[in-house]
């Protein structure tokens, strides 16, 4: 009894921190839209979770939906450098939104090289919107 206490305990208190934290979401309109037009920086995004949650698939479907329903210019950066063929299905996900990719190279190939790397291109070229893929494995 004890146990399932803190499981009802523990998912209220994630309801009402997320159902605070997504109002940001909702504009009147419908849409998805996280950076100001007058913004100077992008607005940068890490999508964190535990492997094989979806982390990638979700970042396709918002660039998706920041691109067609946000009108925004919207960079992937790929800091998975650990999975084999992350930063392969990353692209094929930018490809399908229909949105830029910036992933390792000779010269930055940790997860933090890539991330400078991509934060500077956004910043050069004024995206909207930067979304980072991260690996999964995350530390406590």
């Amino acid at each position: 009894a004890a146990r399932r206490l803190d499981q009802i305990l523990v998912q209220r208190r994630f309801e009402k921190r997320y159902e605070r934290k997504t109002d940001f979401l909702d504009t009147g309109s419908g849409t998805v839209q996280f950076a100001d037009v007058d913004d100077k920086y992008p607005t940068v995004l890490f999508i964190m979770g535990a492997n094989g949650m979806g982390k990638t698939t979700t970042i396709g479907k918002l660039a998706h939906r920041l691109r067609t329903e946000g009108n925004q210019t919207v960079l992937m950066a790929a800091c998975d450098t650990f999975r084999a063929g992350a930063v392969e299905q990353l692209q094929q996900w930018a490809d399908r939104a229909e949105v830029d990719m910036f992933g390792p190279s000779e010269t930055a190939k940790s997860p933090a090289a890539v991330l400078y790397g991509a934060l500077d291109k956004a910043i050069a070229e004024s995206y909207d919107t930067v979304l980072v893929d991260t690996s999964g494995r995350l530390s406590n």
